[in-house]
C-alpha cells in the first residue's frame, strides 16, 4: 500500500503543484501585465496630450494674436492714414479757397478802382 500510497499523493502533490504554480503564475502574470500596461498607458496619454494641448494652444495662440495685431494694425493705421489725409486735404482746400478768394478779390478790387 505504501508504493500506491506514495504514488497517488506523489500524482496528487505534482498535479496540485502545477496547478497551483500555473495559476498564481497567470494571476502575477496577468497583474504585471495589467500594471505595466496601465502605467505605460498612462504616461504615454499625458505625454501626448500634453504635447498636443501644447501645440494646439500654441497654435491658436499665435493665430489669434497674428489676427488681433494684424486688425489692430490695420486700424490704427486707417485712422491714421484717414486723419492726416483729412487733416491735409481741409488744410489744403482752406488754403487754396483763401488764395483763390483773395486773387479774386483784389482781381475785382482792382478792376473797380482801376
Amino acid at each position: 500500500m505504501t508504493v500506491v500510497h506514495d504514488l497517488v499523493h506523489d500524482l496528487v502533490h505534482d498535479s496540485v503543484h502545477d496547478l497551483v504554480h500555473d495559476s498564481v503564475h497567470d494571476l502575477v502574470h496577468d497583474s504585471v501585465h495589467d500594471l505595466v500596461h496601465d502605467s505605460v498607458h498612462d504616461s504615454v496619454h499625458d505625454l501626448v496630450h500634453d504635447s498636443v494641448h501644447d501645440l494646439v494652444h500654441d497654435s491658436v495662440h499665435d493665430l489669434v494674436h497674428d489676427l488681433v495685431h494684424d486688425s489692430v494694425h490695420d486700424l490704427v493705421h486707417d485712422s491714421v492714414h484717414d486723419l492726416v489725409h483729412d487733416s491735409v486735404h481741409d488744410s489744403v482746400h482752406d488754403s487754396v479757397h483763401d488764395l483763390v478768394h483773395d486773387f479774386v478779390r483784389d482781381l475785382v478790387h482792382d478792376s473797380i478802382s482801376g
